[in-house]
C-alpha cells in the first residue's frame, strides 16, 4: 500500500505538471503523462486492489483538476473519467486474468489497442462533460482529449511494464554515449534553435537518433529515453522553444503537433526496438539450438549417424563415438563415405526406408538386425528424415545398442526351456499355478498324475480352489472370515509374503480324496507386486496312514503307561499302608522290651537281658526298614512339595544321631558332632524327611566301620556362600570301591563287600537320601576309597545369615 500511495502521489505531480506546461494559450495540455501512469498502477497491481485504487485514482485526478484552476464539480467529473479509463486500458491489456508483459510485437499491439481503447473513453466521456456542464463542443473536446491520452498510454505505459519486468533484456555497446546523444539532439532542436528556415523539418532530426538507439539500446532503456525525449518536447515546447512554437502556428494546432510528435516517438522507437530484441533472440535461439544439437550429437550415449543421401549414397556428415563403436570404425574414416557400404545384407532395407522417406511416403523407419562387424553387435536402427532448406535433406540414423539385452534374452529363454523341461519331469511333485483371481495357468505331470486328470484339463477354465476339498475350504473361511474360498486360501500367502505350509485334501475328478501337504506362495514382479500364487504339493495319503497307525500305537502305549502308573502308585500305597500298620505293633515291641530289661515287670537275669538286647535290636533294625520304606513310599507319591518351613539343621542332626544310638551299643565306635556355636544353621525344609537322611548316612557309616573306629558329623555354613548349608558325614571304615561309586544311589543296591561282611541292610538307604535330598533342592556327593573311609558331603539351599538375623 505505501507503493500505491506513493503512486498515487506521482500521478498527482504529473496531472499538475501537464497542465503547467501546456502550450500558452492552449487550454488543453499537449499529453496527459498521469493517463499512462494510472493505467499503470491498475496494470501491476493485483485486482482485488483495484476497488481500493480505482476511487482513489478518481480521487487524485479531481484535486489536481481544482488545483488547475477547475470547477468543483467538474473537476470531480474529470476525476471520474481518468479512473474510467485506467479500469478500460487495464480490462482492454487482460490485466484480471494475468500481469501483461511488453516482450513482443504481439504485446505492443495489445498495447496499442488498450491506449486506443482508453483514450476513446477518456475522450468520450470528457466530451460528455464539458458539453453537458460547460457548454463546450463534444466533438473538438473529445479529439483534443484522445490525443492527449493516448499520447501518454503508448509513451508512458510501456516504460512501466517494462521497468517491472523481471527478464534481463539484451544488452548493447555505446549505451550511455547513445543516451547522451538523444540527449543534447533533442535539447538543441527544441531548445536552441529557434528560427533557422524550415523550422519544421527539425523536428524530426531527433527521430534519426530513436532508430539508432534502437539498434544499440536496450528495450528498457529505450522506453525511458522515448519518455524522456517526450517530456523534454512537451517542456521546452511550452517554453517556447523548438520548431513548434517558432512557427507562429496557433496553440492548439502547436498542442497537436506536440501530441503527434510524441505518438510518433511512441510508435517509432518502441516497436523498432521490439522487432530488432525479436530477431536477435531468435538469432541466438538458433545459434544456441544448433550448438545444442551438435553438443547433443557428441554427447549422446545413443549411437547418432548424420548422412546426406546423394548420388554417392548415404554420405555421412557427422557420427558420435558411441556409433562409432557400435560400427567398429574410426570417426576420421567414415565421415564423407558411403555409410551402406558397411551395412551389408542389410543395405537394401536402409536405403529403401530412406528412398521411402524422401519421396514423403513415411516419416521414419526402424528395425532390428545384426550389424557385419567383426565383433557381432544387435542394435536397433531408426532413421528419421529431418529436411534442411539451406542444404538439402538429412537423414539421421539411431542406433541402440541390444546386444547385451539380446544375449540375455537367449540366455533366459534356454533357463526357461530347461524349467519347464524339469517341472515336465517332475512327475512325483504337484506343481499348480494360478492368477491373482485364482485361475490355473499351469500345471505340470506331476498334478496331472495326482489327481488323474490331464494338464490341459487342469488349465481350462479351472480355478485352483476347485482342486480342494469344499469342506477344508469352508473350514478355512470360518477361521479366517475372508470374502470368498480363493481369498481364504491365500490370507497368510498374501498377508506376510512369506510361504504357506499346510495339510489339505485334493479332489481327483472322480471324486476320490488324495491328501496332500501344500506349500502356497505368492509369485511376484521385480517391482514386488503379486501376480500369482504357486502350489506346490506332495502326496502325503501314505504317510498319513502311517501316522495314524503310529499315533494309535501311541495312545495305546500312553494307556499301558497309565495303568503301570496306577499299579506302581497301588504298590507305593499298599507299601505305606503295610509299613504303617508294622509300625505300631514294633514300636510296642521296643517300649515293652525296654521296660522288661529296666525290671520294671520284676528282676532279670544277665541272660534275659542279652536277649531282650537282641529282641529290642531286631526292632529297631525292623523300624528302621519300616521307615526307610515309608520314606521312600511319600517321596516317590508326593512328587514336588512345596517347602516353606524353616528347620535347624543342628537340631536336626542331634535328634537323628540319639535315634540310631543303639547301633552302638557293644561296641567301641566314637560318633563325633561339629556344630556350631551361637546362631542355628537354618534350611527350609521337612523336618521328618532331613532326620531320615541323617539317620541313613550315620548308621551306614556306624555299620562300615569297624571297632576303633571313628564317625564326625558336621554342620556348617559354606564358607563361600553363607545362604547354602553344608552336613558332612565322614568315617575311617571299609571304603567303597570306585566301580561301586556309580551305582550307590540305586534303590536295592548293596556293594559286594557289604555282602561278604554280612551287613545288615536292605539298600535303600542311600537312594532315599539323595531323593530327600533332590526334594529340598540340594545335592548329595560321596568321596571314598577302599580301606580309607568315606565322606558323604550334602548342601542343601539354606537361610542366609542375615536373613536369619532379620527372620529373628
Amino acid at each position: 500500500m505505501r507503493g500505491g500511495a506513493l503512486a498515487l502521489l506521482a500521478i498527482f505531480g504529473l496531472c499538475v505538471g501537464a497542465v503547467a506546461f501546456a502550450p500558452a494559450g492552449s487550454g488543453v495540455a499537449s499529453w496527459w503523462p498521469a493517463a499512462g501512469a494510472a493505467s499503470g498502477l491498475l496494470v501491476l497491481t493485483a485486482p482485488r486492489s483495484w476497488f481500493v485504487y480505482v476511487p482513489a485514482l478518481a480521487g487524485v485526478t479531481a484535486l489536481a483538476n481544482m488545483a488547475g484552476g477547475r470547477d468543483d464539480v467538474v473537476s470531480l467529473l474529470f476525476g471520474v473519467v481518468n479512473a474510467s479509463e485506467a479500469l478500460a486500458v487495464a480490462l482492454a491489456l487482460g490485466a484480471l486474468r494475468a500481469r501483461p508483459w511488453l516482450r513482443t510485437s504481439e504485446d505492443f499491439g495489445r498495447l496499442l489497442v488498450a491506449g486506443i481503447i482508453g483514450a476513446a473513453v477518456a475522450g468520450s466521456l470528457a466530451g460528455v462533460v464539458v458539453h453537458q456542464v460547460l457548454g463546450g463542443a463534444f466533438l473538438e473536446t473529445m479529439l483534443d482529449v484522445m490525443a492527449s491520452h493516448g499520447a501518454s498510454q503508448v509513451l508512458v505505459l510501456p516504460l512501466l511494464l517494462l521497468l517491472t519486468d523481471p527478464e534481463s533484456t539484451r544488452q548493447r555497446g555505446w549505451s550511455r554515449p547513445a543516451q547522451v546523444a538523444q540527449a543534447v539532439v533533442t535539447v538543441t532542436v527544441f531548445g536552441v534553435v529557434h528560427s533557422i528556415g524550415q523550422d519544421l523539418p527539425i523536428a524530426f532530426v531527433p527521430f534519426v537518433f530513436l532508430v539508432v538507439g534502437a539498434h544499440i539500446l536496450t528495450l528498457r532503456s529505450q522506453a525511458v529515453v522515448s519518455v524522456a525525449v517526450g517530456v523534454m518536447v512537451t517542456v521546452l515546447t511550452a517554453q517556447g522553444g523548438g520548431p513548434f512554437a517558432s512557427a507562429g502556428l496557433s496553440p492548439a494546432t502547436m498542442g497537436a503537433l506536440v501530441q503527434l510528435d510524441i505518438v510518433v516517438i511512441a510508435l517509432l522507437a518502441l516497436p523498432f526496438s521490439i522487432a530488432l530484441n525479436q530477431r536477435a533472440a531468435a538469432l541466438e535461439e538458433a545459434l544456441a539450438s544448433r550448438e545444442t544439437y551438435r553438443r547433443g550429437l557428441a554427447e549422446s550415449i545413443i549411437g547418432m549417424v548424420m548422412v546426406r543421401p546423394s548420388a554417392e549414397g548415404l554420405v555421412v556428415l557427422d557420427i558420435n563415438p558411441p556409433a562409432a563403436d557400435l560400427l567398429q570404425v574410426s570417426p576420421d574414416r567414415i565421415i564423407g563415405t558411403d555409410w551402406t557400404a558397411g551395412l551389408g545384407p542389410h543395405r537394401a532395407a536402409v536405403t529403401g526406408a530412406v528412398d521411402r522417406m524422401l519421396a514423403g511416403e513415411i516419416f521414419g523407419w526402424e528395425d532390428e538386425l545384426w550389424l557385419d562387424t567383426p565383433r557381432s553387435r544387435c542394435v536397433r536402427l531408426a532413421l528419421s528424415w529431418v529436411p534442411d532448406t539451406s542444404s538439402g535433406n538429412l537423414i539421421v540414423a539411431q542406433l541402440v545398442d541390444l546386444t547385451d539385452a539380446r544375449l540375455a534374452s537367449q540366455a533366459l529363454e534356454r533357463e526357461r526351456d530347461f524349467t519347464e523341461a524339469l517341472l515336465a519331469a517332475t512327475t512325483g511333485t504337484a506343481i499348480v499355478a494360478c492368477d491373482v483371481e485364482g485361475a490355473v495357468t499351469y500345471a505340470n505331470q506331476g498334478a496331472a498324475r495326482m489327481l488323474s486328470t490331464t494338464t490341459r484339463a487342469l488349465c481350462r477354465r479351472r480355478l485352483l480352489t476347485d482342486l480342494y476339498d469344499p469342506a477344508g475350504l469352508r473350514g478355512r473361511v470360518l477361521a479366517t472370515d475372508a470374502p470368498s474360498a480363493f481369498d481364504a486360501l491365500v490370507d497368510r500367502a498374501r498377508t506376510t509374503g512369506l510361504p504357506d505350509r499346510s495339510d489339505w485334501t485334493w479332489r481327483r475328478d472322480d471324486g476320490s480324496p488324495v491328501r496332500v501337504n501344500v506349500h502356497l506362495s505368492p509369485l511376484r514382479e521385480a517391482d514386488r507386486t503379486v501376480i500369482g500364487y504357486l502350489a506346490v504339493a506332495e502326496d502325503i495319503t501314505a504317510r498319513q496312514k502311517e501316522h495314524d497307525l503310529l499315533r494309535t500305537a501311541l495312545e495305546r502305549e500312553q494307556e499301558a503307561v497309565s495303568r503301570l502308573e496306577e499299579l506302581d502308585r497301588t504298590k507305593s500305597e499298599f507299601l505305606a499302608t503295610v509299613s504303617h500298620e508294622l509300625r505300631t505293633p514294633i514300636t510296642s515291641i521296643i517300649g515293652f522290651t525296654d521296660l522288661l530289661a529296666q525290671g520294671v515287670t520284676g528282676p532279670v537275669n544277665e541272660t534275659q537281658v542279652q536277649m531282650l538286647g537282641r529282641v529290642d535290636r531286631g526292632a529297631r533294625r525292623l523300624m528302621s526298614l519300616i521307615e526307610n520304606v515309608l520314606t521312600a513310599s511319600r517321596v516317590e507319591s508326593a512328587g514336588t512339595r512345596r517347602l516353606t518351613d524353616p528347620v535347624d539343621l543342628c537340631a536336626v542332626v542331634q535328634r537323628a544321631i540319639g535315634n540310631v544310638s543303639h547301633l552302638r551299643w557293644g561296641r567301641d565306635l566314637a560318633v563325633v558332632t561339629h556344630l556350631p556355636e551361637g546362631s542355628p544353621v537354618q534350611v527350609i525344609g521337612d523336618s521328618e524327611g532331613l532326620e531320615r537322611v541323617v539317620e541313613n548316612l550315620v548308621s551306614n557309616a556306624v555299620k562300615f566301620t569297624p571297632d576303633d573306629g571313628n564317625v564326625e558329623v558336621l554342620v556348617a555354613v559354606d564358607p563361600e556362600r553363607d545362604d547354602v548349608a553344608v552336613l558332612e558325614v565322614r568315617d575311617n571304615g571299609i571304603g567303597i570301591s570306585p566301580e561301586d561309586l556309580t551305582r550307590l544311589f540305586e534303590p536295592f543296591f548293596r556293594s559286594p563287600s557289604a555282602v561278604q561282611g554280612a551287613v545288615q541292610g536292605t539298600g535303600l538307604g542311600l537312594g532315599i537320601v539323595r531323593s530327600v535330598v533332590e526334594e529340598h533342592g540340594g545335592s548329595v556327593h560321596v568321596e571314598s576309597s577302599i580301606a580309607t573311609g568315606t565322606t558323604v558331603r550334602v548342601e542343601l539351599p539354606g537361610v542366609s545369615r542375615r536373613d536369619a538375623r532379620a527372620t529373628t
